[in-house]
Order: structure tokens, then sequence, then C-alpha cells
């Protein structure tokens, strides 16, 4: 694992998290391992896809912006010559660099740690680096190695690459982000190397940048093995298969064995890497143009094909559509001779069915008067009830009257008889009564006489 460009000094400025390298190189997989380590991704990243069902965690409008950029000098991120794309960029930096801190802005806010992905932005590296600068963000660049032909070999995969172009491609790819990071902070990180051993990536990350990640390695390592895992490799090649290759340009396995050096922490002098550059530029001045021609012929091929293919969908569904027209008239034709052979019977029908319904509706009628006449009778007994039960209420208010008079009778009554008993009592018991009870047993007799 490769050890940081210079120094790192501890900072609480913004940084961001650059990870840079060749497209297949592992730049994602360092992408999410950096964010599960608690560094902030973009707010809008695309979406998985067949090519990479991990993800590749780099946000579309970058990329959006990037192809902008690089078609503006007539180029796009599959061109061999890439070494000559950033001073391109640079003369351009006034038409896109508000964009680019626009897109910073909008994505991260005030995050702290950024991680920021896209394979473009290697051979873009000093226009984003300036658009960073400006946004207060200080990068570290995490530069992903991985072996040219495991990349021919993915890219030959998904884009039908030949394996001379995609190993010049990549060595163009390095060549120029090690060019334009040369004296920042950087380390190198091979893609093989991380597969097996994360956490020693990481210590290398902590060390570049002079500070912890903000989530452990402790804490994150439950996440990080269940994605980061050696399902990710589907393509492999190692140094031997390189050298074996006579097709192969020698020049990138100059560019391969100083990254692979670089990536140790044992990077051999940058002029090795500026002889092959050379190369390439002359290269590039004698077949450039004649690239560039044959990109735009390609570019025009490919809309014309578009638009062919646009013209043979619809041509298609033209087609289809007649179709549809001719067994639509032919079930009408077949549908208007039925109708009229079975004109007759539909009117016979309909009359009948007609007849019917006067029958029925006449028979509903007659219910309906029979059943007005039951609730004219219904509601005359209605009401001869409501009298009754009126009357009966007045009745038995009158009654009621009665018996509250009768009671009260009942108690004078009842007090007078109590009245009676007391004076009889008191007459029985007293002293006189005693007295002429002889007089009276007397008077008894003589009447009974």
């Amino acid at each position: 694992m490769a050890k940081p460009a210079k120094t790192a000094k501890t900072t609480t400025a913004r940084r961001a998290l650059v990870v840079a390298g060749m497209h297949r190189s592992g730049t994602s997989a360092m992408a999410r391992l950096l964010s599960l380590s608690g560094a902030t991704l973009p707010e809008r990243v695309m979406a998985p896809a067949a090519d990479n069902p991990a993800g590749f965690w780099e946000p579309w409008e970058m990329v959006a912006l990037n192809d902008r950029i690089l078609a503006s000098f007539d180029s796009s991120w599959d061109d061999v010559f890439t070494l000559r794309l950033a001073d391109h960029a640079a003369a351009l930096k006034s038409t896109f660099l508000d964009d680019a801190k626009a897109f910073v802005k909008a994505n991260y806010g005030a995050a702290d740690l950024l991680v920021i992905k896209d394979p473009r932005a290697s051979v873009l590296a000093p226009f984003w680096r300036e658009a960073l600068t400006e946004s207060g963000i200080e990068p570290l660049y995490v530069i992903m190695v991985r072996n040219p032909l495991a990349v021919a070999q993915s890219l030959s995969k998904r884009n039908a690459f030949s394996t001379q172009k995609s190993v010049l491609l990549w060595t163009s790819y390095m060549l120029a982000v090690e060019r334009d990071t040369r004296g920042f902070d950087r380390l190198f990180v091979d893609y093989d190397a991380m597969l097996d051993d994360w956490r020693t990536a990481l210590a290398a990350v902590e060390s570049a940048l002079g500070q912890a990640l903000p989530r452990s390695a402790d804490a994150a390592a439950a996440d990080i093995d269940g994605f980061l895992h050696r399902s990710l490799r589907h393509h492999e090649a190692s140094s031997e298969d390189l050298s074996a290759r006579a097709d192969v340009w020698s020049g990138a396995r100059i560019v391969f064995e100083w990254f692979e050096a670089a990536a140790r922490g044992k990077a051999p002098p940058a002029k090795i890497l500026d002889a092959v550059a050379a190369e390439i530029l002359a290269l590039d001045a004698a077949m450039g143009e004649v690239c560039a021609d044959m990109r735009r012929d390609m570019a025009q091929w490919q809309v014309q094909a578009q638009l062919t293919s646009a013209v043979q969908a619809e041509l298609d569904a033209a087609g289809v559509l007649l179709g549809k027209m001719h067994a639509e008239a032919d079930a009408a034709r077949q549908a208007a001779e039925g109708a009229r052979i079975a004109t007759d019977e539909v009117r016979q029908h309909a009359a009948a069915v007609q007849r019917q319904v006067d029958k029925d509706i006449a028979a509903l009628q007659a219910d309906v008067a029979i059943w007005r006449q039951r609730a004219a009778a219904e509601q005359s007994r209605a009401a001869i009830f409501q009298r009754s039960r009126d009357q009966f209420e007045r009745e038995f208010i009158v009654a009621d009257q009665r018996a509250a008079e009768l009671q009260a009778l009942a108690q004078e009554q009842a007090a007078d008889i109590a009245g009676l008993r007391h004076a009889v009592w008191s007459m029985q018991t007293s002293t006189s009564w005693r007295l002429t009870a002889p007089l009276r047993r007397a008077i008894l007799l003589v009447r009974r006489r």
C-alpha cells in the first residue's frame, strides 16, 4: 500500500477524497469503502447497472458535466490521447467552472469530508482541483491501480473494446492523473490488495489524510465485509501475463511496473513516466487528428444509426398499425354481414321484449296502486289509534286526580277515627267512667227487659 506523496498535516479544513484512476480499476469499490467509513457521498449518485451491480457511487451530474467538457473539444471518455485534455479543460474553465462549484455545493452541502469519484476527472484533475479549492476544499487523491489486462477484459465485455485500445487508454489515464497530481497529497492503492486487506487500505488513507476517518474500521467492519469481497473481481491478470503479451505496447508495462511500485510505497523516479508520456504525445501529434476525425465520423454514424433505427421503428409500428386496421376492417365487414342477416330476428326479439316490459310495468303500476290504498288505510287506523290514545291519556289524568282526592279524604277520615278512638279511650279510662259503671249496667238491664 502506498505512502502519501508528502507528509500530511492534521487540518480542520474541509477535505475531499478524490478517488481517481482508470475506469474498471476499482474506483467504485474504493468510493463505497470510504463512504462506509464515514465520508460523505454526493446527494445524487448513479443507479447500479448490469456492469456494476454493487453500484458506481459516482454522481450523474458530475459525469454529465465531464462529458460536456470533453465533448466541447471533440473528445470523450474513451479518447486514448487523454494527456492533452487537462490543458483543453483549463482553457475552457470560464465556461464550466461555475457549474462544477455549483455541483459541489448542491451535492455535499457543508460536509467536512467528501468522496468524489468519476474516472473522467482523472484526466481533468487540474480543473476539478480548482473547483474544489475555490469551494474551500482541499483534495487528497486516492489513485487506484489495476493490471491493464484485467481492465481490458472488463472493457471488452462491457464495451467490446480491443485489448490494444483498452491498454493504451489505461496508460493515458494513469499518466495523466499521476502527472497532474504530482506534488499534491495523494496515495496509490492496489485494487487486488484492497480486496484482500481493506483495513490496510483504510489505514493508508488515514495516514495520507492526517486524521482518522469518521467511522472506525471496527465499527464499519460488518458493513464493509458485507460489501467488499472477492466476487467484485470478475477479471484477473498478473504482471507475468502482461509481460507475455507481445501485442501489448511496452510503454504500458513500464507504466504498470511504476504504479505497482508506487502502490507498495516505493515509487521510482517520475522521469520514467515522462518518457512514456512523451511517446504518447508524439503519437498524438501524428495520429490525434486522424483519431478525432474517426471519432466524429463514428459519432455521426451513431446519430445516423439512431435515426435509421427510429425510422425503422416507426415503419414497423406503421406496419403493425396497418395490419391491425386491415383486421379491424375485415371484422367490421363480417360484423355488418352478420348484422344484416340478424336484423329481423333482432327486431322481433326487441318487440317481444318491449311487450313483456309493458306487461311488467302495468303489473307494477297495479301493485303500486294497491300498496297506496293499503298505506292510506293504515294511515286512517293510525289516526284513530292516536285519537283513542289521546282520550285515554285525558281520562287517566282525571282518574289520577280523583285517586289523589280520595287518598286525601281517606287520610282525613283516618285522622277523625283516630281522634274518636282517643276520645273513647280517654273517657273509658276516666274516674267518672268508673264511678258510673253500675248505673250503666242497670240501664242496660232495664233496656233488655
